[in-house]
């Protein structure tokens, strides 16, 4: 089983992000199970939302203390040392960032996905609700699902020009992520 755990803002996307991870999964033929868990309900306040994968069904329904994924919509976020507890060596990264990036941001991480998903989502969708784009580069760096899973997900939650857009988002972290494998020393 896999185990993510997504770290974003109010009104980034994260908890609609992890349903609609959970969606792709299941559009992929695996099973998959989700929930965010709220802080300070406020646009800006920090955010969490928990993603387990498995090619069997998924039962577990805690919060993830351990994940094998981070996906960080706000890079500001990397500076909160609950961001990266339990993360386990060897870890998988994404990093919603416009910074170039020289030097792994934490000893655990294994691949890092970078994507400026903020641009992406103001030019695509004029608001920075990154969260296609962010599940859109998971799938790049990592192949745990498929882009069209994705798709296909999405259709459960937009429609007409706000669905083609958020596609518009998946197409573009597709060609626009980055990865950056780290040895790590265990």
């Amino acid at each position: 089983m896999k185990e993510i755990r997504l770290h974003g803002r109010g009104g980034q996307g994260a908890a609609k992000g992890s349903e609609m991870l959970t969606m792709g999964f299941v559009y992929d033929d695996k099973y998959a199970a989700s929930f965010p868990m709220y802080g300070a309900a406020r646009k800006g306040a920090a955010v969490a939302a928990f993603v387990r994968y498995d090619e069997i069904p998924v039962r577990e329904k805690t919060q993830i203390y351990h994940p094998d994924c981070l996906m960080i919509f706000d890079a500001s976020l990397m500076d909160f040392p609950e961001t990266w507890d339990g993360f386990k060596p060897g870890g998988v990264v994404i990093l919603n960032t416009d910074e170039e990036i020289t030097e792994s941001p934490h000893p655990n991480i294994g691949t890092l996905g970078i994507i400026d998903a903020t641009k992406i989502a103001m030019e695509e969708i004029g608001i920075p609700a990154v969260n296609t784009t962010i599940l859109a580069s998971l799938a790049v760096t990592t192949g745990w699902l498929g882009i069209e899973g994705l798709k296909k997900a999405y259709g459960e939650y937009f429609s007409g020009k706000a669905l083609d857009k958020n596609k518009n988002c998946t197409d573009r972290a597709y060609k626009e992520t980055k990865v950056i494998k780290y040895e790590v020393k265990q």
